[in-house]
């Protein structure tokens, strides 16, 4: 190992050190276990690959801040809301709107970590309502919607994407259409009126080198492209130019033959595909940059509007670091007093990040219970480090 003087320019401050989103023990416990819970297919054709790329901690991205996280160990699971399933309300945009009402047709994202965590509206409008699991499975994601969000409140029309790049690195590609296929037989089933489910873009924003789930990804493109009824051409062309190699070193040409689901929502019929992709392929995926992954969002919010009239907002804020202010519904936010240890802590350093004036009093855990219960020592505390603390502490 060398230490030369662009690596230690990469290394992060330690005020950037410490605005990193949390990463919990019981996060990184489930996170852990969850690598071995993938069972492998043998398939006919097609490829296998044991990679599971990517988290929900990304390098330089806040937006998981936006969101409501659950780190179940007792389920192994790793999950995220940008609404509260209660009453489906938005809890990542400025304002905490619903997301149902006269003439708004919602719209969900059911992904693991290859999607934003957070997509929010920067002008109060309609934005996606994301659901995510880490490494998650085609089948988990159907089940939390399926059990989190009551399905009578959803009015006709509303659009529903699903896309899993871990599970379908893990299982291959006949396996991932085949259960592709399954749970949109399954949601249509479920849902009482007549909804709109297609594929999710795939955004591999921590990159890959597995070559065999690069080639997956191009199979499950074409197979969209050619099954699907309601697929979104203008997005899935765009999240599958990644896949396609320049000038970079690209993989051996190969073919085979797979036994795939007629279309994309047939459980039953079958037929052979030849796959055999039309440009070269690359070996490896750089991690997808900011700007590349805004094109991708973009697009599919346009596309989103001009085929299902979803009237997602124009104004939809795709930067990963600046995560905007929240409001508060009742007014405006004009100062934040936080008390305690590490909680309060780390609340505060996201109120830093949204732009939101706050104040952070620690207090040993012992004497946390007492201080909230007086007030007025509280504002007299907050206000004399307010006085005499630097401005850019506040």
């Amino acid at each position: 190992m060398h230490s030369s003087a662009e690596d230690k320019e990469k290394q992060p401050s330690a005020e950037e050190a410490n605005n990193t989103p949390e990463i919990s023990r019981a996060y990184l416990h489930v996170r852990n276990n969850r690598l071995t819970m993938y069972e492998l297919t043998n398939l006919y054709g097609g490829s296998v690959s044991v990679a599971t790329p990517g988290s929900f901690r990304n390098d330089d991205d806040y937006r998981p801040m936006l969101t409501r996280e659950s780190f179940n160990t007792g389920k192994n699971s790793n999950t995220s809301f940008t609404f509260t399933y209660s009453d489906l309300h938005c809890c990542a945009c400025p304002t905490h709107h619903p997301l149902l009402g006269r003439d708004v047709v919602p719209v969900f994202v059911l992904s693991d970590q290859h999607f934003p965590a957070a997509v929010p509206a920067g002008d109060g409008g309609k934005c996606l309502a994301i659901v995510r699991i880490e490494d998650a499975s085609l089948t988990e994601l159907v089940d939390i919607f399926l059990a989190k969000i009551r399905l009578s409140w959803l009015p006709p029309g509303t659009v529903i994407l699903i896309g899993a790049a871990g599970y379908l690195s893990g299982v291959g590609t006949a396996a991932y259409a085949d259960k592709f296929a399954e749970v949109c037989c399954r949601l249509k089933r479920a849902l009482p009126n007549d909804n709109v489910i297609t594929h999710a873009p795939i955004i591999m924003q921590a990159g890959s080198d597995d070559p065999a789930l690069i080639k997956s990804m191009a199979d499950i493109a074409e197979w969209i492209k050619a099954g699907a009824t309601n697929f979104l051409p203008q997005t899935t062309e765009k999240w599958s130019e990644m896949l396609i190699a320049g000038d970079e070193p690209s993989q051996p040409p190969h073919a085979y033959h797979l036994e795939l689901p007629e279309t994309t929502t047939d459980c039953t019929d079958k037929k052979i595909w030849h796959s055999e992709p039309a440009m070269p392929l690359k070996e490896t995926i750089e991690p997808v940059p900011q700007a590349e992954e805004t094109k991708i969002i973009e697009t599919l919010v346009n596309e989103l509007n001009q085929k299902f009239g979803a009237g997602i907002s124009e104004f939809i804020l795709t930067d990963r670091k600046n995560i905007p202010a929240r409001k508060n519904p009742r007014g405006e936010v004009d100062h934040i007093i936080l008390v305690g240890t590490n909680h309060a802590e780390k609340f505060y350093e996201a109120g830093k990040r949204s732009g939101i004036p706050s104040t952070y009093i620690g207090t040993p855990a012992a004497e946390t219970a007492n201080l909230q219960k007086n007030v007025k020592q509280i504002k007299d505390i907050a206000l004399c480090k307010i006085l005499t603390e630097k401005p850019k502490k506040l």
